[in-house]
């Protein structure tokens, strides 16, 4: 079956990168090694490919690799699986976790500084997202308020599978989700994207219906050796916190001095 055929029979983003990899299990060993290639691929800048699409999971090995993150040995990922179809993301370097957790530092820097104490809020870092038993996904980092998941984190990779991400997340949060970050990471620069549902302009402060709306760009930064444009970064205050802002509180912003705090050396 060819990778594009089985892709189109999945409710896995389409935009996967036509020399995605896709496997059957047989064992857990030929996964490793599967893994590994894909690995081995990105180290040596052979491929641009990150996604390993495996079928025919059995519900054990879905319970191991959403919960046991040593599973593949020393391949760092991210899973996300529906009926028993799994999609695995490689991680390839350091970098991409360094990007995405210096994100999450200003967001709470931005947060201490209008007086919000850390436990007023959560980031669950990779756990899973789970609507039913049937699927689940894993993002790399995620904000969480008293009642919901907020800005879920997609970092490193191809960005039009990126965007299908943040529209997934949408779609399976039943609306839960307000604004997705998409972080394409490369050699010489960063593109920091913030996702909404449309209609375009309107704040997404309550809960949203996918379903009768579109995902959209509402903005862009891009962030290379030479500068940085489109800052700042705006986080409205009520979508954060499902309430309005307080004395002092006001709309978390992200400005071209974080977004070079954020890529301190890398290049």
């Amino acid at each position: 079956m060819s990778n594009s055929g089985v892709t189109a029979a999945l409710s896995f983003p389409s935009a996967l990168p036509d020399n995605h990899m896709v496997r059957v299990f047989t064992s857990m060993n030929r996964l490793r090694t599967a893994a590994n290639e894909v690995f081995a691929s990105l180290d040596n800048k052979q491929s641009t490919n990150q996604w390993l699409l495996v079928l025919g999971l059995p519900t054990t090995v879905i319970k191991r690799l959403d919960e046991d993150r040593n599973c593949l040995e020393a391949i760092n990922y991210r899973f996300q699986w529906q009926g028993r179809s799994g999609l695995i993301k490689v991680i390839p370097t350091a970098q991409h976790e360094i990007i995405t957790t210096r994100v999450m530092f200003s967001v709470n820097d931005a947060l201490a500084a209008m007086g919000l104490h850390w436990s007023d809020s959560e980031w669950v870092g990779h756990t899973t997202y789970k609507p039913n038993l049937a699927k689940g996904k894993q993002p790399d980092n995620a904000f969480l308020p008293p009642s919901r998941c907020t800005i879920p984190l997609s970092s490193t990779g191809w960005p039009t599978l990126l965007r299908a991400d943040a529209a997934k997340w949408f779609a399976d949060s039943n609306g839960d989700v307000r604004i997705a970050l998409v972080i394409a990471i490369k050699d010489s620069r960063v593109d920091i994207e913030k996702w909404q549902l449309a209609p375009e302009g309107a704040s997404p402060l309550d809960l949203q219906v996918p379903d009768s709306q579109q995902p959209y760009c509402a903005q862009e930064i891009t962030i290379t050796p030479q500068g940085v444009t489109g800052t700042p970064l705006v986080l409205p205050f009520t979508a954060l916190y499902d309430r309005v802002p307080g004395p002092g509180e006001t709309d978390v912003l992200i400005t071209t001095a974080d977004c070079l705090k954020i890529t301190t050396r890398m290049w």
